[in-house]
């Protein structure tokens, strides 16, 4: 971390530099158009807080997938609770949901070409072939389809255009890497344009695993794919459709992670229906303890296999009259996913779960909007039809091997949900006078859900394990509108909106204040955990079903912000502060063998932004971004019966920061470019009970990137790069099972990386 100062003041000496400069080139930054309006704005003259990139920029930082974001947006962090490749973890400003449970929404919303996204196992997406990405922060109920109360990424695509072109690129990586990518866009006729785009990215995996006899020595490896494809028709003057299909997915041997045995080092240490205690102050419940030292190692004895497919269409029909233009939007998403993992990270069958998981989803949008000398509006209807199904499977092969128990251990559970929403919503912008401008928008929903969940004893293991006779195929818990009445059923009727106020004495600068509310709905648990006795003290007393479902969570925020576009357009300047009020919050705690979602807790969590980019003089470009963030969860719940003082929200570290200096340079054949770029994080958390286990302390990571751009208009580019050049050490996620097995389940970050990609333009 002794890194920082040096990279902060080498920062502020090049911004102290630049009006010097600016005084001999009249180069400017480019303008940055973005939709987060509804309409294409500079995304200086929009007063929310905005952080966009093109295509070209994610190429050139390395950026490939979502993941990868949380290294360019300030405040924007990302864990992997299911491990590499699966469903993501995103917070925004630190509201998030770090809950693995295929029925469950992200509060932090993800949309592509305006789609929804709603299966978390398909936001891990591959970004190929992108226009560019736009990160919302704060509630987005108004304008767009869920009331995601955290913030939203949107992802744009590139469009078919009346261009023929063809681009492609092909990639060769330490690790085993390559990977290729195409584009193809051109006319089929005066009124019709079409365009295709694929990727493939594969490698051998970075991980070892260590164990020996093991099927495969390196694992986390990445093989995916995607196509998409888009046939955009001019009916008329005014009149015209998009349609589009996408595919793609993934298919790869399950992640593995780092075993850390937590005996000793944590509070909750020993298994209190296995007595388990041994002597070292490192191993788990079983007398395991990881000791190479290899942090990109361990000892895995299942393969297991990860298998994520998605595909999806969408339609966009518009038409254009003199005063307002009509929008129809329609999206299907389908989402299908196969899991199989070794949780216990070692060298023993101890804990072997499977996961399978198929989500379709179907959005509606229609909307108009206009425009007069004063105002900017729009309105419309909204409808989405979403339905989850899932089973999960836990086997605990030891129990049955150890001979603890006769017969095998093995709860299977289903789950089916169903949701259905729809909202009327609106928003009007109003310019008081020529500098200020006025805007509301309100956003009325009525949502619905049912649940229907069930457990099975398969073999009668689960029932002897808890000391009663097995009995192979017993229902042990039935939760359905049948079985447990409204408790199976959400009706929610909320509101959302904001309102605010921009001033803007001058184009290049503009002040803004911003009041929002969002709100997620509730939701149901779909995890392994089976709900407590209504009487404790009875074990024969019925399960308390009132704890399956959670309710609704709200959001209030506070934002004050500036852009400023200063030196002649070669420095942008833009910054927030804010603070939120975030009730009922959705809150899971890892119990036993998966997450338990409740609403005990509150949170105010306060902060602010900074994104500086500076163009000194021609070929230069310099950024940096910035975020503070305090948080403060009141009531979380303790397992063991009461509240916890404050804790800090999950991945929410206290600071990120973000720069990037490039320098480009023309010659005779063409140009030459240099690029280093780092991101760091500060100390954030992966459980919400603020464990030390469950702790990472911070980090820095150093990329470069460097090439040769060369022929007719710089249409070839050679490029070397590297990632991680510092092999820093750090984690992604935990997840805690000291009070089952005592052990702690690490999922670490990938190590140094470095390649070649070459890229043509035809």
């Amino acid at each position: 971390m002794n890194a920082i100062p040096g990279i902060a003041a080498a920062a502020c000496a090049l911004l102290l530099a630049a009006p010097v400069a600016a005084a001999q080139d009249r180069a400017i930054l480019h303008e940055i158009i973005v939709s987060a309006q509804k309409r294409e704005q500079d995304i200086q003259d929009v007063p929310n807080s905005i952080t966009a990139a093109s295509g070209a920029e994610l190429r050139q930082r390395g950026i490939t997938d979502t993941t990868g974001l949380a290294a360019l947006v300030p405040g924007l962090s990302f864990g992997s609770p299911g491990g590499a490749g699966n469903n993501p973890a995103f917070t925004l400003r630190g509201v998030g949901l770090n809950d693995f449970s295929d029925n469950n929404e992200s509060p932090v919303a993800i949309y592509v070409d305006e789609i929804y996204q709603a299966s978390l196992a398909g936001q891990t997406m591959a970004l190929f072939d992108i226009a560019r990405v736009e990160v919302l922060r704060g509630p987005q109920g108004t304008l767009y389809g869920r009331n995601a109360t955290g913030g939203l990424l949107h992802v744009i695509t590139n469009r078919p255009t009346t261009r023929l072109d063809l681009t492609g690129q092909v990639t060769a990586s330490q690790h085993g890497g390559r990977g290729a990518e195409f584009a193809i866009n051109g006319p089929l006729s005066p009124r019709a344009q079409a365009r295709l785009a694929g990727m493939i990215e594969q490698d051998d995996g970075w991980f070892r695993n260590t164990l020996p006899g093991a099927a495969s020595t390196r694992r986390n490896e990445t093989d995916r794919h995607g196509l998409r494809g888009f046939l955009n028709l001019e009916l008329s003057d005014r009149t015209r459709v998009l349609i589009g299909a996408h595919t793609g997915g993934t298919d790869v041997p399950a992640a593995v992670y780092g075993h850390q045995g937590t005996a000793g080092l944590h509070p909750d240490f020993g298994n209190p229906a296995g007595g388990c205690f041994v002597p070292d102050p490192e191993m788990d419940c079983f007398g395991y303890i990881d000791t190479d030292g290899d942090w990109f190692g361990g000892a895995s004895d299942r393969s297991g296999e990860l298998s994520i497919l998605v595909s999806g269409a969408m339609l966009n029909a518009a038409w254009q009259g003199d005063t307002l233009t009509v929008t129809w939007l329609a999206g299907y998403e389908h989402a299908g996913k196969y899991h199989a993992e070794d949780t216990d990270a070692g060298p023993f069958a101890l804990v072997e779960p499977l996961f399978t998981a198929s989500s379709n989803s179907l959005s509606q949008e229609l909307r108009v909007d206009g425009a007069t000398e004063r105002m900017q509006w729009v309105g419309g209807l909204y409808y989405f039809d979403w339905e989850v199904s899932g089973s999960q499977q836990l086997a605990l092969p030891f129990l049955s091997e150890r001979e603890i128990i006769s017969t095998p251990f093995l709860l299977d559970t289903t789950f089916d949900q169903s949701t259905r929403s729809s909202a009327v919503f609106g928003q009007v912008e109003y310019a008081l006078k020529d500098t200020v401008t006025l805007r509301g928008g309100l956003r009325w929903t009525s949502e619905k859900k049912k649940y229907d969940y069930q457990q099975v004893d398969r073999h009668g293991g689960v029932r002897e394990s808890a000391g009663f006779e097995p009995v192979p195929g017993l229902v042990l818990l039935e939760f359905n509108p049948a079985t447990a009445g409204s408790l199976a059923t959400i009706d929610a009727d909320e509101w959302s909106g904001q309102l605010g106020l921009s001033w803007q004495p001058i184009p290049e600068f503009m002040l803004f204040g911003n009041l929002a509310r969002g709100f997620k709905s509730g939701g149901f648990n779909a995890g392994f955990v089976a709900p407590p006795p209504v009487d404790p003290a009875d074990p024969a007393s019925p399960p308390d079903l009132s704890v399956i479902p959670y309710g609704n969570e709200t959001l209030t925020s506070y934002e004050l912000g500036m852009k400023w576009t200063l030196l002649g357009g070669r420095a942008r300047l833009n910054a927030t502060a804010f603070h939120y009020t975030y009730d009922d919050v959705q809150t899971p705690s890892f119990l036993h063998y998966s997450s338990f979602i409740s609403n005990v807790a509150a949170a105010d969590i306060n902060g602010a932004e900074v994104e500086l980019a500076v163009r000194p003089f021609a070929g230069l470009d310099l950024q940096l971004g910035a975020s503070l963030l305090d948080t403060q969860a009141r009531r979380v719940s303790n397992p063991e019966g009461g509240f916890f003082p404050d804790r800090e929200l999950v991945l929410a570290p206290d600071y990120t920061l973000n720069g990037l200096a490039r320098y480009e340079r023309a010659t005779g054949f063409g140009s030459w470019f240099v690029q280093a770029d780092f991101t760091a994080r500060g100390t954030h958390y992966f459980d919400i009970r603020n464990q030390p286990v469950a702790r990472e302390n911070g980090y820095v990571l150093f990329d470069a990137r460097a090439g040769l751009a060369f022929g007719e208009g710089g249409r070839y580019e050679l490029a070397i790069w590297g990632r991680n050049l510092g092999n820093e050490q750090y984690l992604v996620y935990t997840v805690d099972f000291t009070r089952s097995f005592g052990f702690n389940q690490r999922m670490v970050g990938p190590p140094r990386w470095l390649g070649v990609t070459f890229s043509a333009r035809l």
